[in-house]
């Protein structure tokens, strides 16, 4: 099982996260809306407006394919996928892991750049909705998914129409939590406590 680091912001914790273990690092992506560069963010108010750390160190120094790039606000940028595409070409990234709600976005800039799609599901109703439109999506390598939204029956589902695909859970901060998954045969366990909890 892999044990991915949850929320890097800066390059500094990106570099604590791959020394303490962690098997990716997963990096909340927005678009600042005044200057059109990329950053890495949480959540709240500073989030929606694009304020963090610039996303571009650590895809200069972060290898490729240790990271789970999760989009965030993505649908109030005409250009986000444009602007997007053309970065992670210009670093050369194309292994790198894609996930977020914005299942559209995600699509276009993975088939832009070779990288891997990862559609997320945070709520019961995104399963019927995703069902619905994968199809004319790019072919998803895996699906990043609320924890307890998981169980056998969404495993098996999930399993039987995308054989290959990893499954993510999110976001799992306790041991009985992670035995529980464990045993459903969930491949990775997004975390704040990464390095505790693989020990």
């Amino acid at each position: 099982m892999k044990f991915i680091a949850h929320a890097i912001k800066n390059l500094e914790e990106a570099k604590d996260a791959l020394k303490s273990s962690a098997d990716l690092l997963e990096v909340d992506v927005a678009k600042r809306i005044i200057f059109s560069k990329f950053t890495t963010q949480h959540h709240g108010i500073k989030g929606k407006f694009g304020i963090g750390e610039n996303l571009e160190p650590l895809l200069s120094v972060v290898p490729q394919d240790k990271l789970l790039l999760d989009i965030k606000h993505a649908a109030s940028s005409l250009t986000f996928t444009e602007k997007l595409s053309e970065l992670l070409t210009s670093h050369n990234i194309k292994n790198a892991r894609i996930c977020g709600l914005d299942w559209e976005i995600i699509s276009k800039v993975c088939e832009k750049t070779g990288c891997l799609a990862f559609y997320t599901i945070k709520e019961v109703k995104d399963i019927k909705k995703l069902e619905k439109i994968l199809p004319k999506l790019a072919s998803p390598a895996g699906f990043s998914i609320r924890h307890n939204l998981i169980d056998e029956e969404l495993i098996r589902n999930l399993r039987s129409d995308h054989t290959t695909s990893e499954l993510f859970a999110w976001t799992v901060n306790n041991q009985s939590e992670i035995k529980r998954l464990e045993k459903l045969g969930i491949d990775g366990i997004i975390t704040d406590e990464w390095n505790f909890l693989k020990k």
